[in-house]
């Protein structure tokens, strides 16, 4: 039998910032395109064509972090008004980074270090569960470089770097941004 995950192993949590988090969130489905099983809590998002949730965000995608993980019973349940019971759906609700607060997430890239005011990424990737949907400062271009061409999307600025976080996990501070790059990238 496996042990369950912890349940605050894989997390966002908003440090500072309007409370209000319902205020600029978005739900929807997880696109079928993805293959991570499952896909955590704080991980990056965007949606497709079809409104659905993928994974990490390139050129004009708007970044968003998942409030749930996939396999969460309780994600975005509904109640059937016939018998009274509570039906999940598989919506996903996103907090987006147009949001003016300061978030914490377990979902980045630990071999890294991260200081003050570095931009962030999110691979888009939607089977590679090491890396799709992880934020990074690895692999960022910026749009003053030689080929603007190359430019990466950023999703993040580091606020304070990893710390613990409530849960006492190391989590990366952060504030979430939006900076189209390039497609593709």
């Amino acid at each position: 039998m496996t042990r369950p995950r912890q349940m605050y192993a894989h997390c966002i949590d908003m440090v500072q910032g309007n409370k209000m988090m319902g205020n600029l969130t978005y739900s929807a489905k997880l696109s079928a395109n993805v293959t991570i099983d499952p896909v955590f809590q704080g991980r990056v998002v965007h949606l497709n064509s079809d409104n659905e949730w993928e994974m990490g965000c390139t050129g004009w995608q708007m970044a968003g972090w998942l409030n749930a993980s996939s396999d969460d019973p309780d994600v975005e349940q509904t109640s059937d008004d016939d018998d009274r019971q509570i039906i999940p759906v598989g919506v996903m609700t996103a907090i987006m980074a147009t949001g003016a607060w300061e978030l914490s997430t377990t979902e980045f890239d630990s071999a890294q270090t991260y200081v003050a005011n570095e931009p962030l990424r999110a691979v888009a990737s939607n089977s590679n569960a090491t890396t799709g949907g992880r934020m990074t400062n690895q692999g960022v271009t910026s749009k003053a470089s030689a080929a603007p061409q190359n430019a990466t999307a950023v999703c993040g600025i580091v606020s304070g770097g990893v710390k613990l976080n409530s849960h006492r996990q190391n989590a990366l501070h952060f504030w979430p941004v939006f900076c189209e790059g390039a497609s593709g990238l």
